[in-house]
């Protein structure tokens, strides 16, 4: 009788073993692909940006007040801060700017971003922020002091 189970155990076993192996690459699949849309912030601008240094940022407010910042230890503190920030790249969505951001560089190329609470766009890409907004954080803050700020 018990040699009748056999062939039945081994059989439920490979079952089994097939499902969880297919079921691990599928859930391997799944986390390459959440990992493969998720960037920084640092990696996000250095698509657009290649490495140039930014020269100069022109902040616009939803009130369209504008500063200009030109001190180039304040720009580079500001993108330092938001370096590590996590953004999960998404297709075109409706984003409400708070900010509108140019950034000037020493090779007098001009990029855009546009930013809230939640989103960031860098030039054509939208983001979704993981986490703490650092950068609309710190553009809130600087944009809350005086006028210009050089």
């Amino acid at each position: 009788m018990c040699n009748s189970f056999g062939p039945f155990v081994k059989s439920i076993r490979k079952q089994i073993f097939i499902s969880l192996l297919v079921l691990g690459v599928i859930i391997y699949f799944f986390i390459i692909q959440q990992r493969s849309t998720q960037i920084t912030f640092e990696e996000a601008l250095d698509e657009i940006l290649s490495d140039q240094p930014i020269k100069k940022l022109m902040i616009a407010d939803d009130k369209n007040e504008i500063i200009e910042i030109m001190n180039s230890k304040l720009v580079n503190d500001l993108m330092k801060d938001s370096a590590h920030m996590l953004l999960k790249q998404v297709e075109n969505i409706s984003i409400e700017p708070l900010y509108n951001i140019t950034l000037y560089t020493e090779e007098y190329n001009i990029y855009a971003l546009q930013v809230n609470e939640t989103t960031v766009r860098i030039g054509r890409d939208f983001y979704v922020v993981r986490g703490n907004n650092i950068f609309f954080e710190s553009i809130k803050q600087l944009t809350s002091k005086e006028p210009a700020i050089e």
